[in-house]
C-alpha cells in the first residue's frame, strides 16, 4: 500500500521539484526533509537555520539577566528556554509571487519563511508562547500568529510584519483559523469557551502600517468543557466555512459564525484531539479524533457517524465460514481463537495501538490491519500471514476502512495526534 493523502501540521505531500513527482515533505526536529514519495528516498533536507536567531538568544539573555545575579554572562553557556524543533509546517504562496514557500513555526517563537530550495526570504522571532498559527495564499494578510501573551502577530504578503494587543478579548488565545482568507476574517478561539470572529485590516498611518481588529461576532461557547481544538471547512457546500470546535469531555459543536448559532452537536467518549480536513475527497469532510482512538465523520451538518475504537475482545467471522472466531488484543500480539483454541497470532516488537478488521480484497474474507507503535501499519491475512506494511508519520490512534473517493476500492484511513493519512491498497 502507498500512501496518497494527508493533513497534518507537520507533513504534507507536494510536488516540490515540480517535476510532475510528488514528495513527501515533513519536519525532523529542526529540519525540513524531503522524501521521494513512491521510494522513500530521501532527496535534500533543508536546515531551518533562520535569521530571527539572533533577535531570540538577545530575549533570552535580556530575560536570563532580570533573573540572574551573574555580573557576566557568557550566552553559550545559557540553554535555550525553548528549542528550535519545528512545531508547524506549512506549504503556501504567501508572497504573491507564483510560487509555494514553506512557512515554518518552531517552538521557540521564531517564524520563517523558505523557497522551496531552501533559501531564507524571511524570518521573526514574536515571542515563545506562540500557541497556533493559520497561513493563507490569500488576502492581504497572509500568515497569522497568536499568543498566550494575548498577543495577535500578522504577516503581509510583502514580508511585514505587525503587532497587535488582543487587550479587547477576554480570556487565553488557543486556536485561529481563517474562515474567508479573501476578507482576512479569522475565528479566535480563546481556552475560557469564548470564540471571536474577527476582520483584520492592514492601516496605513503616516508612515507606518499597522493592523486593526474588528468583533465580526462573538460566540459563548458552552460551559461543561474546555475547548480543546478547531477546525475550519465547508460543510454544507455554500461556500462558507463553518467551524468545528472540540471539547475536553468529548463534546463537538458545528457553529455557524455568520449568524453566531450552533447548528449541530455530536458527542465521544472522551478529549477530543485533534480535527482535521479528510484528505483526497471531492466535499470537504471533517475528521474528529478523541485520546482513546474513537472518531467522529462529519460529511455534513446533518451528516455525523460516530465510529467506537476496536475493543480489545471482538466476535467476527473472519474466514466466512458463518462461524464467529475471537480476536483479543494484547500489548505486543493480537491473537485468534476459534471454539476456545487458539489458531493463529500475530506478534510485534511494538505495542499495538489501533487495528481494524474489514474485508479490504472483497474476497469474501476479512483482513486484519494492525496499527503499532514503532509507527507501522500492516495488513494481515486471517490466517495470521502478513500481506502489505507502510510507515505512518506518527504513532497511530485509530484505522478506518472506508471508499472515500468513490472509485469502488477501499483506502485505510490512520489518525493520530499529528495527522489524518489515506493509504491506498495494492
Amino acid at each position: 500500500m502507498r500512501l496518497i493523502g494527508i493533513s497534518s501540521d507537520r507533513v504534507s505531500i507536494f510536488d516540490i521539484d515540480n517535476d510532475g513527482a510528488e514528495e513527501l515533505v515533513y519536519t525532523k526536529l529542526s529540519n525540513i526533509i524531503v522524501e521521494d514519495l513512491a521510494t522513500g528516498k530521501i532527496k535534500r533536507k533543508i536546515k531551518i537555520r533562520p535569521k530571527a536567531e539572533k533577535q531570540k538568544e538577545e530575549y533570552e539573555l535580556k530575560r536570563y539577566k532580570n533573573i540572574s545575579t551573574e555580573t557576566t554572562i557568557d550566552f553559550r553557556d545559557i540553554s535555550s528556554f525553548a528549542g528550535d524543533v519545528i512545531l508547524r509546517l506549512a506549504i503556501s504562496d504567501v508572497d504573491s509571487d507564483s510560487k509555494p514557500e514553506l512557512v515554518v513555526l518552531r517552538v521557540d517563537g521564531v517564524i520563517a519563511c523558505y523557497n522551496l530550495r531552501g533559501s531564507e526570504k524571511w524570518s521573526m522571532f514574536l515571542d515563545p508562547y506562540i500557541s497556533d498559527i493559520a497561513v493563507e495564499n490569500s488576502g492581504d494578510i497572509r500568515v497569522v500568529a497568536i499568543s498566550q501573551y494575548g498577543y495577535l502577530y500578522t504577516v503581509t504578503a510583502d514580508a511585514k510584519f505587525l503587532k497587535k494587543s488582543l487587550e479587547n478579548l477576554q480570556g487565553t488565545p488557543l486556536c485561529v483559523e481563517s474562515l474567508s482568507p479573501s476578507e482576512d476574517i479569522y475565528a479566535i478561539l480563546m481556552r475560557e469557551g469564548i470564540l471571536y470572529v474577527t476582520k483584520l485590516e492592514v492601516m496605513r498611518e503616516k508612515l507606518k502600517r499597522t493592523v486593526r481588529l474588528s468583533k465580526v461576532t462573538t460566540i459563548n461557547l458552552p460551559k461543561h468543557a474546555e475547548p480543546s481544538s478547531m477546525h475550519a471547512l465547508d460543510l454544507n457546500g455554500d461556500g462558507i466555512r463553518e467551524i468545528v470546535v472540540g471539547f475536553s469531555d468529548g463534546s463537538i459543536l458545528i457553529v455557524d459564525w455568520k449568524t453566531g448559532e450552533s447548528c449541530a452537536k455530536a458527542s465521544l467518549s472522551d478529549k477530543i484531539s485533534r480535527i482535521f480536513s479528510l484528505p483526497m475527497v471531492e466535499k470537504p469532510i471533517a475528521i474528529v479524533l478523541d485520546w482513546f482512538g474513537n472518531l467522529a465523520l462529519i460529511q455534513s451538518i446533518d451528516d455525523i457517524e460516530v465510529i467506537e475504537a476496536s475493543p480489545r475482545r471482538i466476535l467476527i467471522d473472519i474466514d466466512g465460514d458463518s462461524i464467529e472466531e475471537e480476536i483479543s488484543i494484547f500489548t505486543k500480539n493480537l491473537r485468534i481463537k476459534k471454539a476456545g483454541k487458539l489458531i493463529n497470532e500475530i506478534k510485534g516488537t511494538s505495542y499495538i495501538s489501533s487495528y481494524f478488521v474489514d474485508d479490504i480484497n472483497n474476497d469474501g474474507k476479512s483482513e486484519i490491519i494492525v496499527a503499532w507503535n514503532s509507527r507501522t501499519i500492516a495488513i494481515y491475512s486471517n490466517s495470521g500471514r502478513i500481506l502489505d506494511s507502510a510507515k505512518t508519520s506518527a504513532i497511530p490512534r485509530s484505522v478506518l476502512v472506508r471508499d472515500i473517493d468513490g472509485d469502488n476500492k477501499k483506502e485505510i484511513i490512520v489518525c493520530s495526534n499529528d495527522a489524518v493519512e489515506v493509504f491506498r491498497i495494492a
